[in-house]
Formats: structure tokens, C-alpha cells, sequence
């Protein structure tokens, strides 16, 4: 499966972006709250690599995450999911550890989501920015293009814009350089960690 996403600013809050879609008659899909650690192979985010390795909880879902493809501020890359109990989560992370995978950044956030005109829109609020993501799934490469052309005409529609790829970098960089938000399982614990960010482990609905 491909998907196919857009990123941009928001430059009014999430609470009146959902109040606009509302009045749009988009389909709500809720609020999710996530937490995950995002792997990286070098001590900032590599635009050259296609590797995204992540394990995440979302509204009490744990899975592994693996994006592949060139990544930027309107990408298209293959994803694979592999669900996990909330309860092997701390095994996973070892189980990466071992294989080499120890560091990176933790990205915890509130989501809001809506279905409008076939695209699902999420809006982001992880404490340090507010942006938008759009996106649509693909089982073909060669729908790729199409599905880009659809996403940019309804933003454009919206009035809302993605992010050039500079701009996207530059607040990656933003987020993963917040303190706190790094970690180094060479040198910390998880469950130190896990501690810190508990709420996100509750499997009660939010």
C-alpha cells in the first residue's frame, strides 16, 4: 500500500480548523492522542534515506510502523503495519535495540481527523507546531500522480498549502530538537521514558 500525503501550516488553531471542517459537513473521525519513537540512523533526520522506522500507541493501539520512499513535505512512500498488543511494547523496543536500532525522537501529539471528499484530513498539535496532513492510500504506483493532483486541488480549494520541502525539514528539525524529546536506549531505559508519557498507554477511550 502507497500513501500519499500532503503536509502544510496551519495559521489558526487546531480547535477553529475543526470548527470550519465541521461547518463543511466533513466526516469527523475522531480525536487520537499518539505517542512514538521515531528511529533515526544518524543524530537528525536524513532526507536521503528511505528508512522510517517507528512503534507507536495510538488511543491504545500499539504497532511497528515502516514507511519506504523518498520523504518530504508532499510524499509518496510504501507502508507496511504490524500491530502489536500495547503489553509488547517494551519488548519491541528491546528487540530493536538488539538489532541496532537505539536512538532517535519521541513525538507525542493530538490528532484530529475528518474524512472530506475522499481525503482524510488529520490536524496536529504536538505542543511545538500546528499543521495539517492530507492523505490518501493507493495499492498501485502508478496512481501516485493522480492522487497527488487530487490532494493539491482540494487544498487549493480549502485554501490551505503544503509545505515546500524546505519549510517541512526545517520544522522536523524544529520537533525533534525540542529538549527532552531524544532518546538513546545505549544509555536509557524505555520504561523511564514510558513513565514520563504514561497518559498515551492508557487504553481507556479519550
Amino acid at each position: 500500500m502507497f500513501e500519499v500525503e500532503a503536509r502544510g501550516k496551519l495559521t489558526v488553531s487546531t480547535a477553529e480548523i475543526v470548527k470550519r471542517f465541521k461547518k463543511l459537513n466533513a466526516k469527523s473521525l475522531g480525536k487520537t492522542r499518539r505517542f512514538s519513537l521515531i528511529y533515526l540512523r544518524n543524530k537528525s533526520a536524513d532526507k536521503n534515506n528511505p528508512v522510517d522506522l517507528r512503534i507507536r500507541v495510538t488511543n491504545g493501539k500499539a504497532e511497528i510502523i515502516l514507511k519506504y520512499g523518498k520523504w518530504g513535505a508532499f510524499d509518496s512512500r510504501e507502508e507496511v503495519s504490524v500491530p502489536i498488543s500495547i503489553k509488547d511494547f517494551s519488548n519491541a523496543v528491546e528487540m530493536l535495540r538488539l538489532i541496532g536500532w537505539t536512538h532517535g525522537v519521541i513525538n507525542v501529539n493530538d490528532r484530529y481527523k475528518f474524512r472530506y471528499k475522499g481525503i482524510e484530513f488529520v490536524f496536529v498539535d504536538n505542543g511545538v507546531a500546528t499543521y495539517f496532513e492530507a492523505e490518501r492510500l493507493t495499492k498501485t504506483k502508478g496512481k501516485i500522480a493522480e492522487e497527488r493532483r487530487y490532494i493539491a486541488k482540494i487544498c487549493s480549494e480549502l485554501g490551505v498549502k503544503p509545505f515546500s520541502d524546505t519549510e517541512f525539514y526545517g520544522l522536523i528539525d524544529k520537533i525533534n530538537n525540542s529538549k527532552g524529546m531524544q532518546f538513546n536506549f545505549d544509555k536509557e531505559n524505555f520504561e523511564d521514558i514510558k513513565n514520563k508519557f504514561k497518559k498515551y498507554f492508557s487504553t481507556k477511550k479519550i
